[in-house]
This record gives structure tokens, C-alpha cells and sequence, in this order.
């Protein structure tokens, strides 16, 4: 039409109009497993107990294997120093058998008896083990769990049995004679008795057991210590 402007005379007909600028994405932030360890409240765990009862337990591995087995010869060489040897030298010799019924040789027997090389034999016996376990006992005496295990407790029952075999002895085979033979014998095996059950006394009721209970507050301390930070942790979380 004349005279009218329309959008097909413009110098532009078809104008393009700009798209809108893209909205900027924010950058997916993803977390790592070392970031979320740190993000989260940590918990340091308690360091291990360390008592006197779990120190003896580890020194148990680092004893050579020497001592424990000394330690298990000298207590059955005690035990047939004054158990076996003894007993079997007083049964020889109050037998009425060979000293009045079995002639010559009988005589021979009860007179090689009667020069006590058993009793020698089992004293020598006897002062072998004793001097090995001292040894022993002079270097391991701070361990007592060793202590009990390795010579108090085996020759504690080696001692009572020595002890009670001997008084049986006398009153069935002698017929409750005491010789001197027999007085020895029953002093050897009842004073070691003794000073098994006085060692038994020291180590186990009062030094055993004092440990012991240490080592059980100790770990109880420790486990109420541990709650606490555990709960501590999660409530910063």
C-alpha cells in the first residue's frame, strides 16, 4: 500500500533476536572418600593397655626355651631325689625278708643298704635340683606368672607328694618306725612342702593377684574412657 510502511520494507525483514545467554551451572562438587574422613569428627583410638600382667605375658616368648626346659628337669630330678630313691632305700632296708631269711646274699643287700648310697645319690639329687631353680629363680623372679607355672606350682605337687608317700611308707611298710632314714626323708619333702606353699603364698595370693586386679581397672578405666569418646564424637557429628 502507498504511503504505509510495512515489516517487508524494512531494510531488516526479519530480524533475529539473540538468544538468551545460557544460566551459568554450578560445578557438581564431589566429595572424596579422604575429604568426607575429614569432614567427619574423628576418633582416636586408645592406645594399648600397658600393664604389668600384659608385660609379663609378652616376656614370656622372649625366656629361652633352655630355661623352661631346666626348669622341668630340676623339677623331676627333685622329685626323684626325694621321692623315688628315698623311698625305695627304706623299703630295703627294714626287709626282715633278706636280712634274716635270705641267707648270704640277703645279708649283702641289707648291708649295702646300710651304707646309704641311695640316700647320698637322692641328696646329691635333691642339691642339683635346688641350686638350678634358685638360678632360675634369681632371674626370673619379676615374671610370676613363669614363676608359678615353671617351679612354684610343679614343685609344690612334686614336695606333697614326696611328703605323703613318705609318711605312707613308714606306717604300712615300716610299721610306723621312724629311723633316721625316714626322719630325713619326711624333713626333706615337708620343709620343701613348706617353702613351696610360703612362695605359693607371696606370688600368687599377694603379688599375683595384686596384678591382676591392676590390670583389670586399668582396663576398665580404659573401656569407660573409650565410651566417652565415642559419644563425644557423635554428638560434635
Amino acid at each position: 500500500m502507498p504511503g504505509s510502511f510495512s515489516r517487508s520494507d524494512s531494510p531488516h525483514p526479519f530480524r533475529l533476536q539473540r538468544p538468551p545467554p545460557p544460566r551459568a551451572r554450578r560445578p557438581k562438587t564431589t566429595t572424596t572418600d579422604e575429604e568426607a574422613t575429614q569432614e567427619e569428627p574423628s576418633i582416636t583410638p586408645n592406645p594399648p593397655l600397658q600393664t604389668r600382667y600384659i608385660d609379663m605375658l609378652l616376656q614370656l616368648d622372649t625366656i629361652p626355651k633352655l630355661h623352661n626346659i631346666l626348669a622341668g628337669a630340676f623339677s623331676w630330678l627333685l622329685l626323684a631325689g626325694y621321692l623315688v630313691l628315698p623311698g625305695t632305700f627304706t623299703s630295703i632296708r627294714n626287709s626282715r625278708t633278706l636280712s634274716e631269711g635270705a641267707g648270704k646274699a640277703g645279708k649283702v643287700v641289707v648291708k649295702t643298704a646300710q651304707n646309704l648310697p641311695l640316700l647320698w645319690l637322692a641328696g646329691f639329687g635333691c642339691g642339683i635340683a635346688s641350686v638350678g631353680m634358685l638360678f632360675l629363680c634369681r632371674i626370673w623372679y619379676s615374671n610370676y606368672k613363669w614363676m608359678l607355672d615353671r617351679i612354684i606350682w610343679p614343685s609344690l605337687t612334686n614336695s606333697a607328694i614326696g611328703f605323703l608317700t613318705t609318711i605312707i611308707n613308714i606306717y604300712t611298710a615300716r610299721g610306723g618306725h621312724w629311723s633316721v632314714t625316714a626322719i630325713v626323708t619326711a624333713a626333706v619333702t615337708g620343709g620343701y612342702t613348706t617353702i613351696m606353699l610360703v612362695l605359693l603364698l607371696v606370688f600368687d595370693i599377694w603379688g599375683m593377684r595384686k596384678i591382676m586386679k591392676e590390670h583389670d581397672d586399668e582396663k576398665e578405666r580404659a573401656e569407660q574412657e573409650e565410651a566417652r569418646r565415642v559419644s563425644r564424637g557423635r554428638g560434635e557429628a
